[in-house]
Parts: C-alpha cells; structure tokens; sequence
C-alpha cells in the first residue's frame, strides 16, 4: 500500500517537479492548484499527508484551508514564500503542521515530509520561538 500525499501548488512545473520527487521516494502523489480544488479532490480520495505551496494559505483562501484541515487528519506543510517569523505562524494558525520557508532544497522537503509523515517533525514548537 502506497502512502498517499497531495501536491497542492500553483506553478504547473513546480508542481510536477515535486511530484516527480514524491514518487522517486516511493510515494503516490496527487496534484492540484488550489484548495478549491483540493476540498473537492478530498472528499473522493484519502491522503496521508498535504504539500502545499504558501500561496494557498494566503487570506483569501483562509476559508478553504480551514476546511481542509477539517476535511482530513492528514499532516500540512507549506513551502511558505517568506521565512518572516509572521508567516509562518500565519501558516501554523490555518492548520499546517510544519513550514518550510523558501528557498528550500528537494533534500530539505523529502526529509519534512519523512519527518511528518513518522511524527518526528512538529514546526509549531519552531516558529513559536
């Protein structure tokens, strides 16, 4: 059985470069572009964890996020655009587990993602510093 995560990111090749590395991991990964898109993916598929681009979690999609946080019990990282200590506990409040500011290295998100998906990353205590 595969472990499932949900690609949700703006920048179709960011996306797809993502993915691409999720499933050389040994990971299923889904993509979408927005949570719009995600709430609908959602409610037809389980994930075992989200990936989502910090655009996601701006203000006007603070709606949505919330509902998907709602929606699954599955762990949330934004790839956040700034490190700005404010974002990123904007991103914590929304309901993400873990951010990784940017720029960040394929290295940096395969090991948050490991990290999350085992228990062994909690980036509340971080950015709560």
């Amino acid at each position: 059985m595969y472990t499932t995560i949900l690609v949700i990111e703006q920048e179709f090749l960011i996306r797809r470069l993502l993915m691409k590395v999720l499933l050389r991991s040994g990971y299923r990964a889904w993509g979408v572009t927005n949570c719009t898109e995600a709430l609908a993916l959602l409610q037809k598929q389980a994930v075992d964890l989200i990936l989502s681009d910090g655009r996601g979690f701006d203000s006007e999609a603070d709606a949505h996020c919330r509902a998907m946080r709602q929606a699954v019990q599955a762990p949330i990282l934004v790839l956040a655009a700034s490190n700005r200590k404010s974002d990123l506990q904007r991103c914590l409040a929304w309901g993400a587990d873990d951010c990784l500011p940017k720029p960040f290295t394929l290295a940096e998100v395969r090991g948050r993602v490991h990290g999350l998906l085992n228990g062994q990353c909690d980036g509340k205590a971080l950015a709560a510093q």
